[in-house]
């Protein structure tokens, strides 16, 4: 596609926050052709600061998925805020995971951990730990994956992380393992999904 056209089309709209959401589209289209560096050049056109920053987000992982690692990781640099920080780290390594990178997502795990210690919301936190959860049972780190699933506060995310682990478990054909984690889940309804 045309994507210097795209960007000069999203500069000139007048309506900030649709400004913002096209800027945010051009960038992270931008990744695949050109590199992480190039959108996040675009990124830094988007002023207000929450949408830039979650626009780095996306822009790391989409540069995890077409194999740009360093881009993801060089990116994820520039948020400054802990949350979002956090959680681009565990969505990169998730990413990493699903594609076999299990070192690489490991330790992106451990950066995510980091950025956790400067997080006092407490379902901010448990999202992070959710994703984190995931790669673990992934990367078949069964015992980090249930205590990770098991440390989180709120009982609704923590049944949602023990979904998604067994469902992860059952994605590398760990069958009794998925059924361990959906064994966890508290609430019926979820339990059966799983």
């Amino acid at each position: 596609g045309d994507l210097d056209g795209a960007l000069a089309r999203a500069q000139k709209i007048h309506q900030e926050d649709a400004r913002f959401r096209a800027l945010q589209a051009v960038a992270v289209a931008e990744v695949r052709p050109n590199g992480a560096r190039s959108a996040r050049n675009i990124a830094n056109l988007i002023g207000d600061f929450e949408f830039r920053e979650s626009t780095y987000g996306k822009i790391a992982q989409r540069a995890a998925i077409f194999g740009q690692p360093d881009g993801a990781i060089d990116t994820i640099q520039f948020i400054g805020d802990p949350v979002a920080k956090a959680l681009a780290f565990a969505t990169v390594a998730l990413t990493q995971a699903r594609y076999g990178q299990d070192r690489q997502a490991l330790v992106l795990v451990k950066d995510a951990q980091r950025e956790l210690i400067q997080i006092e919301n407490a379902r901010a936190k448990a999202r992070t730990q959710g994703l984190m959860a995931e790669v673990f049972a992934e990367t078949g780190d069964a015992r980090s994956a249930m205590s990770t699933a098991a440390s989180i506060s709120n009982s609704g995310l923590r049944d949602v992380t023990y979904q998604r682990v067994a469902l992860s478990f059952a994605k590398i054909s760990e069958p009794v393992l998925a059924s361990q984690s959906a064994q966890q889940i508290e609430r019926d309804t979820t339990r059966e999904k799983a």
